[in-house]
């Protein structure tokens, strides 16, 4: 049995074309993304705060493939029980007398202990494609905190606590001068006094 059974051929031969394509559909975030949206505006404020924006999503990206990886597991196991379950019933239709209904029914169960069994391979399918993924992006986030390393001004271990007065500081100023004043985020006035003289004196 196929496992399209519900699709005649036409629908069939549609979907293996659109499931060939999947293999080239990236399920995380491109590397352009990476590096122009998700750190690229902390980037311009500071590259402080942009490495540390590139850690918390490599830390996102590890906890996630750990998940990924028990998730993997469970699913095996979830597997082999579903194999002992069709072993199972194959031996009673085998080996012990049954009536119509109880061989009915075994065969029912090894029936459902394969289908289970085969969208479990499907799902283990998905999470090695997401894993993949996954490192594909810690890569990506890795080699920008290379490049921003020279760039930081503030040392390690203290250098993410130490950067956030002035990554808040551009961010005032920045929003300021595209006039966002509804945004403004609330950095202490002694900086904003200092930040519009600034501006002023351009």
């Amino acid at each position: 049995m196929t496992d399209l059974f519900l699709l005649n051929n036409s629908e069939r031969n549609m979907v293996s074309w659109v499931k060939r394509l999947f293999q080239y559909l990236p399920l995380g975030h491109s590397e352009y993304q990476i590096n122009n949206f998700i750190i690229g505006p902390f980037a311009k404020s500071s590259p402080d705060r942009a490495h540390r924006q590139c850690l918390l999503e490599i830390h996102t990206r590890y906890h996630g493939i750990l998940d990924l990886h028990y998730q993997y597991r469970k699913i095996e196991l979830e597997m082999e029980r579903f194999t002992v379950d069709a072993e199972e019933a194959q031996y009673k239709l085998e080996n012990v007398e049954n009536d119509g209904f109880d061989r009915r029914r075994l065969e029912i169960q090894i029936k459902r202990a394969e289908l289970e069994i085969g969208l479990r391979k499907y799902r283990l399918t998905n999470i090695c494609k997401a894993i993949s993924e996954g490192l594909r992006e810690i890569k990506c986030f890795k080699e920008e905190m290379d490049r921003l390393e020279p760039l930081c001004k503030c040392p390690l271990p203290q250098r993410y606590e130490l950067c956030e007065p002035e990554y808040w500081k551009n961010e005032y100023q920045a929003k300021l001068m595209q006039g966002n004043i509804q945004n403004l985020p609330p950095i202490p006035e002694e900086d904003k006094r200092l930040i519009i003289r600034e501006l002023e004196n351009k």
